[in-house]
């Protein structure tokens, strides 16, 4: 008898144990989404939870592949028939105070959404290095969503035609038209930086909407950006240098976004190239205080490379160990094609190989 009170005894101090150890699990739960940290659920990283997207978009063929029949005209009007994905609704602004951007969050989700966002202005057509630097962004990052903001009606040309074409593609693009920008602040873009400028401007503002990965149409990503994905927001920031505006990765409600665009008001400098998107932001905000966003130092790519990646003759191996690699090609002379980019050996032949068969004509994927 006194054996059976011990072992009931003994029960129920486990149970209130147990229970008092599920309360504490609970409160430090709470306090976790109350103490600045924001709270990131599953949804945010999984595309099949984003609403308004209609099933994958069918190619016909066996295994998965296009069926040769398949004409672009077809998917271009599937990507135009869906409703434009909506981002989700945030009625209370995340609390980033005291966030830590050098550790990131640490509970293993994320905060930047998994969406890739390209700019194109007055841009109706891809050339084959815009179509490799878009294989390169679908295949590593595997985007759940990738966007398209523009000011033109409809893309056109050969590359845009195999990237429609590319399995997959169509069912994670989506094509936004954006106005091009023609003052900031009350104060008029009206000279020959405006396009360049009105980009600078937009992409502050699409990442305060949508939030997620930002890239300029010739910034090469090498691997994911997942890991940056754990920050408020992620900037390439080289040692005594601005900041780059060429790959950027945040949340929506980064705080470093708004003060950003703050910093034109009173002050854009529609006369010098880089004043306002990189200069002015890295004095005014983040000398003072880098801890609004995570630096990233040579690895977004964003230093002056063109010696390494077009010196004929010569590759570049430490490309792999980059993220992200701006390709500078308004900088350099060549023009690429696919007839042209196998000879000299080069390190972004190199790259585009990881990317593109030049057998089928088309992308390299998986």
């Amino acid at each position: 008898m006194v054996k059976t009170h011990s072992r009931r005894a003994l029960a129920v101090a486990v149970f209130a144990l147990a229970l008092v150890l599920m309360f504490l699990w609970v409160s430090r739960t709470a306090q976790r989404r109350d103490d600045g940290v924001p709270e990131v659920r599953e949804d945010h990283r999984r595309a099949g939870n984003l609403v308004n997207w209609p099933e994958p978009f069918s190619f016909g063929g066996a295994g998965g592949s296009p069926d040769e029949s398949l004409k672009p005209e077809a998917i271009q009007k599937f990507i135009e028939a869906r409703q434009p994905f909506v981002p989700p609704a945030r009625p209370v602004l995340y609390n980033f105070t005291g966030f830590d951007n050098v550790t990131g969050l640490q509970t293993g989700d994320y905060l930047a959404p998994n969406l890739v966002h390209f700019l194109r202005f007055e841009e109706v057509e891809f050339d084959f290095l815009d179509f490799v630097v878009v294989l390169a962004a679908f295949r590593h990052q595997r985007p759940d969503r990738l966007f398209f903001h523009t000011n033109v009606p409809r893309f056109r040309g050969a590359y845009w035609e195999k990237l429609l074409l590319t399995p997959g593609f169509a069912d994670v693009v989506e094509i936004v038209h954006v106005e091009l920008p023609s003052e900031i602040f009350g104060q008029p873009m009206d000279n020959g930086y405006r396009v360049w400028h009105a980009g600078d401007i937009t992409r502050i503002r699409i990442l305060m909407k949508y939030g997620g990965v930002f890239l300029d149409n010739d910034s090469y990503l090498v691997k994911s950006l997942d890991k940056y994905r754990r920050f408020e927001m992620a900037v390439g920031w080289d040692q005594d240098q601005f900041l780059g505006t060429q790959v950027l990765v945040a949340h929506p409600q980064a705080r470093f976004l708004r003060e950003w665009l703050e910093t034109y008001r009173g002050a854009y400098d529609k006369n010098k190239w880089y004043y306002n998107a990189g200069e002015r932001p890295t004095v005014e905000v983040l000398f003072k205080r880098p801890e609004l966003v995570h630096r990233v130092k040579l690895l977004f790519g964003v230093h002056y490379l063109i010696h390494k990646l077009y010196k004929a003759g010569e590759i570049w191996p430490e490309w792999r160990d980059q993220y992200a690699i701006h390709l500078l090609k308004r900088h350099q002379g060549k023009k690429f094609s696919e007839e042209n980019f196998m000879q000299p050996a080069t390190t972004i032949r190199d790259m585009i190989l990881d990317v593109y068969d030049p057998e089928s004509g088309g992308a390299r994927l998986f």
